[in-house]
């Protein structure tokens, strides 16, 4: 009775999830303006959307194996549930919300891998010696590629130059590609410390002809864009191509600076910090300084005498997760996010590193004492390597508590087991 309470509970969870993550109105823009629907590739963020939906329907697959559904069942639930979600975006309630047929395939593919991975978390929970030394090193490399991934995808995307200064001239752009006009007006801007000419109305769109490495904006807005779509205020492009290299807009009653990385070009999503600034009036007067590098991005804004901030450091922590589109550095739940990607990525180490036999030597080394050294040495080696600012004191104390409570909770069960049979 009990295992079948705990499916339907893993097996509503699932689901409930899954609705909360794909059926809730993003944006309110109209369906009319939606992409069109029931693509392949959708759009430059297809890897990472892709990634995100396996992610999604893993425990969907889990909940089917706890129930004691064959893999076959568990392939026909994932599509069934995934289509029910597709055909409810293509219906246009949700407004942005749009169905592609990438969606229902990986979908699928990740109700199929929860299913299939559950045998193998159960033979990892009993895993000692040689067994545990293997999956140990498995995952402590498979956490080393993510971070040297991580401040590989994270690199701007046009080089920059550390010790030279961003200059820009008139674009051949009236306004700026894919981000519509910009209808608020603006009445003073600078690029780092520099006043450029502007008319007043409509977005400020400029061509790079070289970047430094810190790029800071200052305007002064008045009459915002009142529409929820995203509008860009300031739109900075590479010559020949129209795409933005920095990007300062308006999305509703927040304020968005994007700057393109590496990751942008391998199907992730931009790198967006987001500033929530609450509702604004159309002709309120605001003031807002930008600042972006290739180490920091921050956001100030100035309303009605009160000053809010937005910062986020690029450490090689950074999580993919952080770029989806809802959630990025300023979202009410970035930080929650980003803690639990890191907890995600030590805490499983530290219960596999603790199962494997002391005095076993891995490449010279005691194995409880190889990984921790090695994922030490990378996150001080890597903001050197790749000019990432390092890691901050909090991430390291959440680092250091997620292995350690990996290795608690290994240390607990091998002492309820020993108990166990000792009884």
């Amino acid at each position: 009775m009990r295992s079948r309470q705990a499916s339907a509970a893993l097996l509503l969870g699932a689901v409930g999830v899954i609705a909360m993550a794909t059926l809730v109105p993003a944006g309110g823009v109209p369906a009319t303006r939606v992409p069109p629907a029931w693509c392949l590739v959708c759009g430059p963020a297809w890897l990472a959307d892709a990634v995100a939906n396996v992610v999604l329907f893993l425990p969907l697959g889990a909940a089917m194996y706890v129930g004691r559904r064959g893999v076959r069942a568990a392939g026909v639930v994932g599509l069934t549930v995934s289509l029910a979600v597709e055909l409810v975006q293509w219906s246009g309630w949700l407004g942005s919300r749009s169905p592609a047929i990438a969606d229902v395939a990986t979908n699928t593919i990740g109700t199929l891998v929860g299913w299939a991975t559950m045998p193998a978390a159960r033979a990892v929970r009993g895993s000692a010696g040689a067994s545990a030394r293997r999956l140990a090193n498995a995952w402590g490399g498979m956490v080393v590629l993510v971070l040297v991934g991580t401040s590989l995808l994270l690199q701007p995307a046009v080089p920059r130059n550390a010790a030279g200064e961003t200059i820009t001239r008139p674009s051949r752009f009236s306004y700026s590609p894919a981000f519509g006009y910009f209808g608020g007006e603006i009445r003073a801007v600078s690029f780092n410390g520099q006043p450029i000419p502007h008319p007043g109305y409509g977005p400020l769109v400029r061509e790079a002809m070289a970047l430094g490495d810190t790029f800071r904006l200052e305007l002064q807005l008045r009459r915002l864009e009142p529409t929820m779509t995203r509008r860009s205020i300031v739109f900075v492009h590479a010559a020949g191509d129209s795409t933005p290299v920095l990007m300062l807009a308006q999305h509703g009653s927040r304020v968005e600076l994007r700057q393109r990385t590496n990751a942008e070009a391998a199907g992730f999503t931009p790198l967006v910090l987001v500033h929530e600034t609450g509702v604004w009036s159309p002709d309120e007067p605001v003031r807002i300084a930008a600042t972006s590098s290739s180490r920091t991005m921050a956001i100030t804004t100035l309303r009605n005498g009160r000053a809010t901030s937005s910062q986020w450091s690029v450490t090689p922590l950074v999580g993919w997760a952080l770029w989806q589109s809802m959630i990025g550095p300023g979202h009410g739940g970035a930080r929650l996010v980003h803690g639990g990607w890191i907890v995600v990525l030590f805490l499983p180490l530290g219960w596999l590193v603790t199962g494997t036999r002391p005095g076993r030597p891995v490449i010279g080394f005691d194995s409880s004492l190889l990984w921790p050294t090695t994922l030490a040495l990378t996150l001080l080696l890597l903001p050197v390597a790749f000019g990432n600012p390092p890691v901050r004191l909090v991430d390291w104390l959440l680092v250091i508590g997620s292995y350690g409570t990996g290795t608690l909770l290994r240390r607990d069960n091998a002492t309820r087991q020993s108990a166990g049979q000792a009884a």
